[in-house]
């Protein structure tokens, strides 16, 4: 039986995440450098975790999925601690510990509150109107020259000879690859909701829902980033694939060819992207073979945090462009297998869980598969804008068939 207390807390740390959802685009600008630099999206982190504590403490009852993916949280953080102070003689800073405290924070709380549809549909709101806002900024950046001093606003790329009419622009982010995953996560739940009728809509109709695909997806375009469009790419296709299957009884041979053509059409987009800017391409894939040298040297516990590049070739002048094999170099295969289990766990359940109930959870797998494809080409570890996503579909598969 929840008391009046309870719900009091529980309803504070939901409102709390929510305005951390609404803020975490602008985490790059803190409003405080001491002790540690905060800002409004970590204040309100804060704000939704001890709430979130207290009603744990009053209801003293704690989902067994959530103490188990603590846990593998925990061994991380450990790992990134251990290694860290194991490679360079101690800690120099809070950052090691900071930052894989508030990615397990982002992920758990995530995971909590999305265990209910009105929490789900809640939250879900509130992401969108972070991501219109996000969208709105790159593209009054890109096209009408304004908020410049936001982000990483970049001269226009050219495919083809054509060049883009536009700057590049990620808002109000620090990074492309954190912009993209923000965005693609929530498109594909928009679009979902856009062509079923009989769901309801996130921004209470269907006219709002589909001005917020409209901004997001021109958004997307200016960024001029191959790694965010070719997501797009995916997850659009994904979707369409799902509609086009659900909609109609086809056989295995027709489903196949569907899916074959989908991925032949990524490959062909990725050709095609690859020459946007090759010589990025080639560096990257040269910081691969490095990062794949380093973790030989220290495979268990890898090179601690922030220290890649303390320990890399002299030619390396970049961090690693590669979510797990970020986590490989930086904590060793200590700290990388509980985080791969929990990505290919949540993965796994999804698809079993979608056997049973697709209405809501089909998009939120697209939206997490799109994110995780734009995490393989940025440094994704320490991005909330990854594990957020994951919290969000890992607590929507606790929902009720």
């Amino acid at each position: 039986m929840i008391t009046s207390q309870q719900t009091l807390f529980r309803r504070v740390s939901i409102f709390s995440f929510a305005i951390f959802i609404l803020f975490v685009p602008f985490n790059p600008f803190p409003i405080s450098e001491w002790p540690i630099p905060l800002s409004p999206s970590d204040l309100a982190l804060v704000a939704s975790l001890i709430s979130y504590l207290i009603f744990v403490c009053l209801s003293r009852n704690v989902s067994g999925d959530i103490l188990a993916d603590g846990f593998l949280f925990s061994i991380f953080c450990l790992s990134v601690v251990f290694s860290t102070m194991i490679n360079s003689g101690g800690l120099s800073s809070p950052t090691p510990v900071r930052l894989p405290v508030k990615i397990t924070c982002v992920y758990l709380l995530a995971f909590f509150h999305m265990c209910s549809i009105p929490n789900l549909r809640y939250l879900l709101r509130f992401y969108t109107y972070s991501a219109v806002i996000v969208s709105g900024i790159a593209i009054s950046q890109s096209v009408l020259g304004l908020l410049l001093w936001m982000g990483r606003p970049a001269p226009a790329r050219s495919l083809f000879g054509f060049q883009f009419p536009f700057t590049r622009s990620a808002g109000p982010f620090g990074t492309y690859g954190d912009f993209g995953m923000f965005l693609i996560f929530i498109l594909p739940i928009l679009l979902y909701t856009v062509y079923h009728p009989q769901l309801k809509s996130i921004l209470a109709s269907r006219d709002r829902d589909s001005a917020a695909v409209i901004i997001i997806l021109f958004s997307l375009f200016l960024s001029q980033t191959r790694s965010i469009w070719l997501s797009a790419f995916i997850s659009i296709g994904l979707l369409s694939l799902y509609r086009f299957c659900s909609t109609r009884s086809i056989s295995k041979t027709t489903l196949m060819v569907s899916g074959g053509s989908l991925g032949s059409g990524a490959l062909i987009l990725i050709g095609i992207l690859y020459r946007v800017n090759p010589d990025s391409a080639l560096r990257r894939l040269r910081v691969y073979v490095a990062a794949g040298e380093v973790l030989l040297s220290n495979p268990m516990l890898g090179t601690g945090f922030g220290q890649f590049l303390e320990v890399a070739p002299s030619s390396i002048k970049t961090v690693v462009h590669n979510l797990f094999l970020e986590a490989l170099v930086t904590v060793g295969f200590l700290g990388f297998i509980p985080l791969a289990w929990l990505c290919c766990r949540n993965l796994i359940r999804s698809v079993n869980y979608t056997h049973r109930n697709t209405g809501t959870t089909v998009p939120l797998v697209i939206g997490f598969v799109g994110a995780l494809t734009i995490s393989q080409v940025t440094p994704a570890l320490w991005s909330a804008e990854f594990w957020m996503p994951l919290g969000i579909l890992g607590g929507s598969l606790l929902l009720p068939e």
